[in-house]
């Protein structure tokens, strides 16, 4: 199998060299390395020209004005690939990080099955850059930095349990038939959650989409609550653009299914809230019904389990999850963001990238 890689970079010059090489030493060599320089306006471009004439098979393209990120930058790609000259196609992030067999791994379940469409990778989080920063910026770092790990690893939990159909291919390390991105058109531009609709249409044109837990690659995340929030809000809100663009079929059934819930309990807790308040008084009462204590032991222990998937595992980690406050303090949280992103889809709002 003939594999070229892409990988869309906007202003990485930090990454894009480390990234470059993480390729160059895969296992399962590949036949080209295209680095498509998106709108940048630092030295990516040029540090890239430096390795086209160290290795051959490094290749620069760049683009201007494109007004659609990374999928229209993808889709420059796309267009002038080849399927006689290529089979597979590997897609990554500019700011992550690869192990060196991962694409042989990836080869190998797509020699497995004839069907295969795409494949994705583990999603683990990058250790933050060393800098000189006040101590409270520290502290924010570092709790959004110990969340996400949890977090993420709970994303791997997810994958295994749903392997052969993974929801999303997500966009931090994906292999791809070539010929199936070209039978469903490449990425559809103006998405905010393009992975998403992209492995929609790849499952939806009868191709498979699973998750090989042996192809591990890791990714920086936002570290400010500020880019951690708009992070979120931009995945909710897209998810919710494509599952209203896609409609209820046998592949979003289960995502209509985990929406209509959870607007069904805040609508509940909502009203119980507001009408406790306005007859008599609201005041906060522990209730010891067994179903909703049955709920939370459950989810408390699924919580734990989840720990299993975290790599290189942190006292840190283990006293974030058994302490359970500041990760219900992000949850309540996301709840209020998660509304305002059904407030931007149903209304058709814009929004910021």
């Amino acid at each position: 199998m003939k594999v070229v890689a892409i990988v869309p970079a906007h202003n990485e010059e930090e990454n894009i060299e480390r990234v470059v090489h993480d390729l160059l030493r895969q296992t399962f060599p590949l036949e080209k390395i295209i680095v498509i320089a998106d709108n940048c306006t630092d030295s990516t471009a040029e540090k890239v020209m430096l390795l086209e004439k160290s290795f051959p098979k490094v290749r620069l393209m760049e683009t201007k004005d494109n007004l659609y990120r990374k999928a229209g930058a993808i889709n420059v790609v796309l267009e002038i690939l080849d399927e006689e000259k290529y089979e597979l196609v590997l897609i990554m992030d500019s700011d992550s990080r690869i192990a060196p067999n991962l694409l042989e791994e990836a080869v190998k379940s797509f020699r497995e099955d004839p069907l295969l469409g795409g494949v994705c990778s583990t999603a683990e989080v990058l250790k933050p850059k060393a800098r000189k920063e006040s101590c409270l910026r520290k502290m924010e770092k570092s709790f959004l930095w110990t969340l996400q790990r949890l977090e993420y690893a709970g994303f791997d939990a997810e994958r295994t349990a749903t392997w052969k159909c993974v929801t999303i291919i997500h966009g931090l390390c994906g292999v791809y038939r070539l010929r199936v991105l070209k039978d469903v058109g490449g990425y559809a531009l103006g998405h905010l959650l393009e992975d998403y609709d992209l492995t929609l249409r790849i499952k939806e044109g009868g191709w498979h989409a699973r998750f090989n837990p042996r192809m591990r690659a890791k990714t920086e995340v936002p570290l400010t609550l500020k880019s951690f929030f708009k992070q979120r809000l931009r995945w909710l809100r897209g998810g919710v653009d494509v599952l209203m663009e896609h409609g209820l079929n046998r592949f979003t059934a289960e995502d209509y299914l985990h929406h209509f819930i959870f607007i069904v309990l805040f609508i509940s807790i909502f009203w119980f809230v507001a009408l406790s308040s306005l007859y008599g008084g609201w005041a906060f009462r522990f209730n010891p019904h067994p179903l909703p204590i049955a709920v939370v032991i459950v989810g408390y222990l699924l919580g734990i389990y989840k720990l299993w998937y975290v790599k290189n595992i942190k006292v840190s980690d283990i006293t974030m999850r058994l302490v359970v406050l500041p990760e219900l303090v992000i949850a309540v949280s996301m709840m209020v963001v998660r509304v305002y992103a059904y407030y931007l889809a149903f209304f058709g709002r814009p929004q910021k990238w």
